[in-house]
């Protein structure tokens, strides 16, 4: 779609000496940020590869990702100072398309966050659900975890003797607990990172979208990894263990999908008892069309 020559006139003077700074502090120190976190998850996981290759990807994709999301910080930037300059009343269309692309290009950034966090990191948190109901119904289970990163990972103990808690459970049930742990491990993250989106919507817009993302992003890999056991029956997986043990795939997954429904459902009641407006916590506010939120 064409933009109007008058309009990319006036991008010649002010708007441009405002991208050059905002490209400098915010979009540089928001990249610096997140490349930070992204460090440290990387760091996280590497401690589980046992493979070279594993910990090149993790770099390499790493380093694509940051690229990728100071590419789309720019063209926020760029899109919004063409918003800002193109009038209402002679081109409602143009200035809708843009509008939406910069509310969709707000998104971007995050769920590739998300999808690497949850890709490297995730898998971490995943595996030391296992390792630690292992510990709590197994003596001694010699825990060891390896991780592939954006694959899977694998927990290895020791099932013997049952612990004081164990004996409770029974081999059967202690097995299964293990088995769930994984799961239930982030989905208590989701219900956390939900929380925290809620708390930050209005005063850090940015990091709300990043909890937010982050939480779908392990809510769909968890529903994935259920709907796998129903074709998947390969030893240690999940799912199909708990399968055995009397939980359905379509069970488990109803349960996830019902962990963030339940979450938001509690956040409403939490607004509607200290009678504030109910604002949905993921849509933004007309501050995403300006230059604040890049």
């Amino acid at each position: 779609m064409a933009i109007p020559q008058t309009t990319m006139g006036r991008l010649n003077h002010h708007p441009v000496k405002l991208l050059i700074k905002t490209l400098a502090y915010r979009i540089g120190v928001r990249t610096l940020t997140e490349s930070l976190f992204m460090a440290a998850g990387a760091a996280l996981t590497a401690l589980f590869v046992t493979h070279p290759a594993g910990i090149a990807i993790l770099v390499i994709t790493g380093v694509v990702l940051v690229i990728f999301n100071l590419a789309t910080r720019v063209s926020v930037a760029f899109a919004i100072l063409i918003y800002n300059q193109i009038p209402a009343q002679r081109y409602p269309e143009l200035k809708k398309c843009f509008e939406w692309a910069i509310r969709i290009g707000h998104y971007v950034a995050p769920m590739g966050f998300a999808l690497y966090q949850t890709g490297s990191s995730g898998i971490v948190l995943h595996e030391a659900g296992h390792a630690l109901m292992a510990s709590l119904v197994y003596q001694d289970p010699h825990i060891r975890m390896r991780v592939e990163p954006f694959v899977s990972g694998v927990t290895w103990y020791r099932a013997w003797p049952l612990t004081a808690l164990g004996e409770r459970l029974g081999y059967e049930w202690a097995d299964a607990c293990v088995s769930a742990a994984g799961s239930g491990v982030e989905m208590l993250a989701v219900v956390g990172l939900l929380a925290a989106s809620y708390g930050t919507r209005e005063s850090r817009p940015e990091l709300s979208r990043y909890l937010f993302c982050t939480s779908v992003q392990i809510v769909i890999q968890v529903a994935q990894y259920a709907l796998s056991a129903l074709w998947s029956h390969k030893p240690g997986h999940d799912f199909a263990a708990l399968a055995l043990a009397g939980m359905h795939p379509a069970a488990a997954i109803s349960l996830t999908l019902a962990v963030p429904i339940i979450t938001r459902l509690g956040i409403g009641l939490y607004d509607y008892c200290e009678a504030r407006p109910l604002v949905d916590f993921h849509i933004d506010t007309e501050r995403v069309l300006t230059l604040r939120e890049v």
